[in-house]
């Protein structure tokens, strides 16, 4: 028996060792791999993994799985899993780590950028210089330009450059620029223009004026405290009809 396991042993082994460098899983001709090293296509139609247009820059351990009409180009330890017409392009030799899921019409494509990630949605967007570490989930054609960040939801939202550790969380058309630590939740057509730590909640087509500031429409506090005990320094309370500071 042992003679006789050797022999089969060793052929699995020469096999593996034989094996292309890509691989294309599936009956769909459509899909292939061109180029790079350790690249795979499981299922679906029309996915391709090549070089970045215009360059030798190969694409390496990356992967596509599934889905329709996806690209990957260039890039290193990246996949695209299920979605459609998305797209991971690496124009130099520094995109990696970087993954999409599901969803259609999303691209990463930072220069010098790692670690991205778009979790659904459509039309969304991790791009622009030294892009790494930020993620989109959901909403539709929001746009992050910027490290560590995140948007969450909403649509046509900008994260602009100089704008790192910053964060969307639904709204429509609103847009920070050059302000890190920052975040605009609901809301539309707000700006966040040059100034860090700022805050926007819920506001309608306004601008930030001050930097460590929130800002906001109208406000609402649904129970105020009567008393000024116990509270910290700062803290507003309430005495009949006049509102008090600690």
């Amino acid at each position: 028996m042992a003679h006789r396991t050797q022999p089969q042993t060793s052929q699995t082994r020469q096999a593996l060792l034989n094996k292309s460098a890509n691989d294309v899983i599936g009956i769909d001709a459509s899909s292939y791999v061109s180029g790079g090293v350790g690249n795979a296509i499981i299922g679906g139609g029309l996915n391709i993994i090549t070089e970045y247009p215009g360059t030798t820059d190969p694409p390496t351990h990356s992967s596509i799985i599934v889905g329709s009409s996806n690209r990957i180009e260039g890039a290193r330890f990246c996949s695209i899993l299920a979605g459609s017409a998305c797209y991971i392009r690496e124009p130099v030799d520094a995109v990696a780590f970087s993954v999409i899921v599901g969803g259609s019409l999303n691209t990463i494509q930072p220069d010098l950028g790692t670690g991205n990630a778009i979790m659904g949605g459509s039309g969304m967007s991790v791009i622009g210089t030294l892009t790494h570490d930020s993620v989109t989930v959901g909403g539709n054609f929001n746009s992050v330009r910027s490290s560590f960040c995140a948007a969450a939801g909403g649509r046509f939202n900008l994260l602009e450059a100089g704008s790192d550790h910053s964060f969307f969380g639904g709204g429509l058309s609103n847009s920070i620029t050059n302000s890190e630590r920052s975040s605009a939740v609901g809301g539309q057509s707000n700006t966040i223009l040059n100034m860090d730590d700022v805050i926007m909640l819920g506001c309608s087509s306004k601008t930030a004026t001050a930097a460590l500031t929130t800002h906001v429409e109208k406000l609402a506090i649904m129970s105020i405290p009567t008393s000024s005990a116990g509270l910290a320094t700062g803290t507003v309370w309430r005495n009949g009809t006049v509102l008090n500071i600690v």
